[in-house]
């Protein structure tokens, strides 16, 4: 018996040994080794090893030059076109002029034109990172934008702009008519898209906590007139809703740049069917009635699905003027005219029937909520001046006005007894005769280059 301190000591002789690599035919045996790994690749053939560069001794290594930086000249803003943030439609202008701390995501109309699907103007964004825009039909008129830092539910925590005109609706911070106005601007108006994330930068209020949405309409070099037409069809199928939805859109545009003036007159009319927005549904089969499909709510409780809701048939009309004036080859005058119409009608489909095999409602008083008219007319006017002499001083005036000249949403109280028809009287809402008046001044002063 070896006592611990003499076992220490020829494990500390022999230690050395211990830790050299073991033979490969002592580590395993034949009948117990691994077989090979063998990886199979489809039509690629194994590329030969490559042997590593043996640098001479007598060649000196000379270090990397870092690449030339750009430098703007005095008084100037260094611009970049591609690459970094923003990259996919280049830096953004306002980005640029006053070197805005923001990170930034940009989409010019060519880009537009390549790689999105656009039917009304909220499409364009609907793929820039980090972004959300509920839109849940063609012709949506509460398609909310979300942030990372701004939900559906907070519509007056982004700011959305086009031309200087606020399109943020402000008297409300919700998912319904809280959601801008993106109605306003047709899509073949668009030049160019921004968006500002987070609240950066002073140059725009409070409001601006999920970002900024920038959208610039383009002007005419010289005498242009486009027409287009947009056909949508959408199948839907779902409980006994089986459908297909169609969108018509047609848009129309003519502009010309005549010396120093120049402007753009376009209109856009948009006919959409929606499929149903929300479904019916009532704690029990109504007595009397067949039809009705059972289902479970998502707390396990019977919730009978008894019809559809938010069948949107809408009618929206855009008819925009954008003028512009060179006052000298820096300074440009513009001043824009729109006004938007649109007609709403949201029926409501009961799968319920009576005994006699008639349609129904079962009593049930959510197809009350599911129907109503919906008539709103608008109109949004701006100025602005605004100078571009990328020299020691530039400034941007603008103040914009937008009114609600009718609106009217119009909805029965509830449904009459034993029967699939409404009540006579019901509820108005209205909106008549808001409006708001926003102005803003930008300036900016570049003594050198480091400012």
């Amino acid at each position: 018996m070896l006592s611990a301190s003499a076992m220490a000591r020829r494990l500390w002789l022999f230690w050395p040994a211990m830790l050299l690599p073991i033979p490969q035919s002592h580590a395993q045996s034949a009948s117990n080794s691994l077989p090979p790994v063998v990886v199979e690749t489809t039509g690629q053939r194994p590329r030969p090893a490559v042997r590593p560069k043996v640098r001479r001794a007598s060649a000196p290594v000379r270090p990397r030059q870092a690449a030339p930086v750009a430098r703007a000249p005095a008084g100037q803003v260094a611009t970049t076109e591609t690459g970094g943030q923003g990259s996919r439609g280049g830096v953004p202008p306002i980005k640029q002029t006053y070197q805005l701390p923001q990170t930034s995501e940009s989409i010019t109309a060519a880009e537009i034109q390549q790689k999105v699907n656009v039917v009304d103007t909220e499409d364009a964004v609907k793929y820039f990172p980090s972004l959300f825009v509920r839109k849940r039909n063609n012709g949506d008129t509460q398609p909310v934008l979300a942030t990372r830092t701004s939900g559906l539910g907070a519509s007056a925590r982004s700011l959305v702009y086009a031309d200087d005109i606020l399109l943020s609706a402000l008297i409300a911070n919700n998912n319904s008519i809280g959601a801008p106005r993106w109605g306003l601007v047709a899509p073949e108006e668009i030049k160019r898209i921004d968006f500002l994330y987070g609240p950066f930068s002073a140059a725009y209020p409070g409001n601006s906590a999920g970002g900024v949405l920038l959208i610039t309409t383009r002007m005419p070099e010289k005498f242009e007139m486009t027409t287009k037409q947009t056909e949508a069809f959408q199948s839907f199928s779902g409980y006994k809703t089986d459908k297909t939805f169609r969108t018509d859109q047609t848009s129309v545009s003519v502009g010309d740049k005549l010396d120093k003036f120049s402007y753009l007159l376009s209109a856009n009319f948009q006919n959409s069917y929606s499929q149903p927005l929300f479904w019916l549904t009532n704690p029990t089969i109504p007595a009397g009635t067949t039809g009705a499909i059972p289902q479970l709510n998502r707390i396990e409780q019977q919730a009978p699905v008894v019809g559809a809701g938010g069948l949107l048939h809408t009618e929206m009309a855009t008819v925009k003027g954008k003028f512009a004036y060179d006052i000298t080859p820096w300074v440009q005058a513009i001043y824009t005219l729109g006004y938007w119409s649109n007609d709403t009608k949201s029926d409501t489909q009961t799968y319920l029937t009576n005994a006699a095999g008639n349609p129904t409602f079962g009593n049930v008083a959510g197809f009350a909520s599911g129907y109503y008219t919906f008539n709103e007319k608008h109109l949004a006017n701006s100025l602005s001046v605004k100078s571009d002499t990328k020299g020691s001083f530039d400034f941007d005036l603008s103040v914009s006005r937008y009114d609600y000249l009718e609106d009217i949403q119009r909805s029965p109280f509830g449904v009459l007894p034993n029967s699939a028809a409404f009540t006579p009287y019901g509820k108005i809402a209205r909106m008549d005769g808001t409006n708001w008046t926003n102005g803003d001044a930008k300036g900016i002063w570049r003594p050198n280059d480091a400012h």
